[in-house]
């Protein structure tokens, strides 16, 4: 007796049908070959980037420090000094109101005999200039006494810090203001020399002939001149000695 051998028919498994068990898994997609490549390449340029920045930032840093600062301002342009900025006069004694002095016959201007030569030519010399004059009266002695020690140490300071001095020297000349001294008053005077220029500024207190060795009985009258010379060249100056 043969065995019945049943024949049956392959069924067909829809695919959507088939065990999950037999379906590889599916790489995440970043995980794939192609995206770590662009991955990678992104990191590179960033790198590159970076790098160059850290590389030019300091040269960059350094042109600008080395680039000269320009400035639309108009320049300052400082004056060539001049011989005569150099010999300039301080202002008068300000204790006094102060007049031109104006020459007579008997009142002699104390630029008569402003200056001496005592080297090679010698001999008197008369300067050009402006004189002025000042006067206090009836004076008790302490007032008479500030008034004179004022006089004197104002103009001894101002000239003194200005270089001026009581006389010039050189290999050439030897020059001395005009100086006396006598009953009645003094006269004594500072000199200075810069680029071949010359001035000469005097000074004369008036006081009591009483003063004159001795102490005068106030109220007591004192006067005071100022003579301030014109600025004039060495050269020309030792042509005019008498």
């Amino acid at each position: 007796m043969q065995e019945e051998i049943s024949m049956e028919a392959p069924q067909t498994v829809n695919p959507s049908e088939r065990p999950l068990d037999n379906i590889p898994p599916k790489k995440p997609p970043f995980l794939t070959p192609r995206i770590l490549i662009i991955f990678g390449i992104f990191l590179i340029v960033v790198l590159l980037v970076f790098t160059g920045m850290f590389i030019l930032l300091p040269k960059t840093e350094k042109q600008k420090s080395q680039t000269p600062i320009t400035s639309n301002s108009t320049p300052v342009i400082t004056p060539t000094p001049v011989p005569e900025d150099a010999l300039e006069a301080p202002e008068l004694y300000p204790e006094f109101e102060w007049e031109e002095f104006i020459e007579s016959e008997l009142n002699k201007s104390l630029s008569e005999s402003a200056l001496y030569s005592q080297k090679g030519n010698w001999g008197s010399i008369r300067m050009n200039g402006k004189e002025w004059t000042a006067s206090k009266d009836n004076l008790d002695r302490d007032s008479m006494e500030v008034l004179l020690t004022g006089f004197d140490e104002y103009y001894n300071s101002e000239l003194t810090q200005r270089g001026w001095s009581y006389i010039y020297e050189d290999e050439q000349y030897n020059l001395v203001p005009l100086s006396a001294d006598g009953p009645g008053g003094s006269i004594w005077g500072y000199i200075k020399v810069n680029d071949g220029k010359l001035r000469v500024i005097l000074l004369q207190k008036l006081t009591p002939i009483e003063d004159f060795g001795g102490v005068a009985t106030c109220p007591c009258s004192i006067g005071f001149r100022v003579f301030v010379s014109d600025i004039e060249s060495i050269e020309e100056l030792v042509k005019r000695i008498n």
